[in-house]
């Protein structure tokens, strides 16, 4: 609209312009159509700044929105993709019919955070033969997931085989905020699953392991290594197994420089006899802070030495290692330790490992401890029945003995205790040194133990018998404690039908 005048016009003067800019009609002295400029409004300069104002927010919203869809948050826009070893030659992994078709195919940069990567196994299951290596980080807001295809058709069983020459399985190296889930990794030459380098945000949850048979290698479950950060890796729910006999390293878990790393809810079992490889089922070495909680740590073989439930070494000062609601069996290890903490005297550091709530069965010494003198071991049963064997065994430099108590130790055929350079020592003997002043030598009395069912008993001496425990609210199988009670002694909180918990 052309701005008011400041004096008033009869009607003929007002402007009367078509869409092309001339004249529709004429007054006296007036041309026919001619030409005129637009009249342009007078705008007030604050007004103008306004209006160029809501154009620049118009502007720089618009740009933010295409920043936003650029970066696709997890939440928003996250994807699926598809891998496929039996179907298209050439895919762009978008749906199944278009799958990538193996995993040197996938195209890591268009996986985005909380995407998922489904991995085809076929109607019955699928093997490949061939490394997976993770080539993308997720996010805080969201994970990048890999796992099994859930559609009928493609959710068998992915199995990656290493064929006794490829290294590795899966392999995350330096990548954050990843989830791997349901793959089944065997016969590699060093680990079915390797992560390295990490510091937040990897799972490895639901997996199993096979070691096969390598020769005279290694060949781990889950090895974990150089990662920092608090729950920078944790390993869940994960199975491991090995041949009968291999001269393999068939560690089920290796764990060695890192600050911050779980292990939870993992069923190892070694059935690897051969004593040559030093196979255990977790090995650690050189950590700072790990927590070692609710595991199945099994020797399921005849070795009768190097074969270990756990093995701690030369661990790192400036953190603590959690080891607690773990089940260690070695009944067959006649001749070494079924849990051992041991600092070489010239590593020159000074670790701190919690040994609590933990169930123990074998080793001629159940738990062995060199020169460890602030490791702290509370609330656990400790059980050897082998001739002449000890429960605790101390060596170096010892723990303090208010820091050893609240244990059962039961060695029927052996000693309650041993310490280097003084000799063995019964019940009485032990605790007259100060140590388990309020623990207890007795039979668990399990339900059944010859059936590995290690849950005490109605009338068992460890019902309500431990000491609270700072962090410790669930047992084995995430069986609570229960509220206002006691805990009870090793693993399992169960509280069979009849005991109150009021002990």
């Amino acid at each position: 609209m052309p701005a008011p005048s400041r004096h008033p016009q009869s009607l003929r003067n007002v402007d009367r312009r078509g869409a092309d800019g001339c004249l529709t009609s004429r007054g006296p002295g007036e041309t026919a159509c001619v030409p005129r400029r637009r009249d342009r409004a007078r705008v007030p300069a604050r007004t103008a700044i306004s209006i160029m104002g809501r154009h620049f927010l118009r502007v720089a919203a618009a740009l933010a929105l295409l920043a936003f869809l650029a970066v696709r948050p997890a939440d928003a826009q996250a994807r699926q993709w598809h891998v496929d070893q039996a179907g298209p030659a050439v895919g762009d992994g978008t749906a199944w019919a278009t799958a990538w078709g193996s995993f040197h195919a996938i195209d890591w940069g268009k996986i985005a955070p909380g995407d998922t990567v489904y991995i085809s196994g076929g109607s019955s299951g699928q093997t490949y033969k061939e490394p997976l290596t993770v080539g993308a980080s997720g996010s805080a807001a969201g994970a990048i997931t890999i796992t099994k295809g859930i559609d009928p058709g493609h959710n068998g069983a992915v199995v990656i085989d290493g064929q006794g020459v490829q290294p590795l399985g899966v392999e995350i190296y330096g990548q954050n905020y990843v989830t791997v889930s349901q793959l089944e990794v065997r016969n590699t030459a060093t680990a079915a699953f390797s992560v390295k380098s990490v510091t937040a945000g990897v799972v490895l949850e639901d997996n199993s392991a096979y070691s096969g048979d390598t020769g005279d290698g290694t060949s781990r479950g889950y090895d974990v290594r150089d990662s920092v950060g608090p729950n920078a890796v944790v390993v869940r729910r994960n199975s491991f197994s090995t041949p009968a006999s291999t001269q393999a390293q068939t560690d089920g878990i290796w764990s060695s420089n890192n600050n911050g790393v779980v292990f939870e809810n993992n069923r190892i079992v070694v059935s690897n006899s051969d004593t040559t490889g030093h196979s255990d089922g977790i090995q650690s070495f050189q950590d700072i802070s790990i927590t070692v909680r609710n595991n199945w740590f099994e020797q399921a073989n005849n070795a009768p030495i190097n074969n270990h439930g756990i093995w701690l070494q030369n661990e790192r000062s400036g953190g603590v290692i959690e080891v607690y609601n773990n089940v260690v069996l070695a009944p067959n290890l006649i001749a070494d330790a079924a849990v051992s903490h041991e600092q070489l005297s010239d590593w020159g550091h000074i670790s701190v490992v919690q040994f609590w709530n933990n169930t123990i069965l074998g080793g001629d010494r159940a738990l062995q401890l060199n020169n460890a003198p602030l490791d702290d071991v509370r609330n656990n049963i400790i059980w050897t029945e082998h001739a002449g064997g000890r429960g605790i065994d101390l060596k170096g430099t010892a723990p303090a003995a208010d820091q050893i108590d609240y244990n059962l130790l039961y060695a029927p055929n052996g000693y309650a205790g041993y310490i280097e350079g003084i000799h063995t020592f019964s019940w009485s003997q032990w605790q007259a040194r100060g140590y388990d002043v309020h623990g207890l030598s007795a039979n668990p009395q399990f339900i059944n133990p010859t059936a590995k069912d290690f849950r005490p008993g109605l009338r068992s001496p460890i019902l309500n018998a431990g000491e609270r425990l700072p962090g410790i609210s669930v047992g084995f199988g995430d069986i609570a404690v229960p509220h206002g009670a006691r805990p009870n002694l090793g693993a399992y909180q169960e509280q069979p039908s009849g005991v109150t918990g009021s002990r």
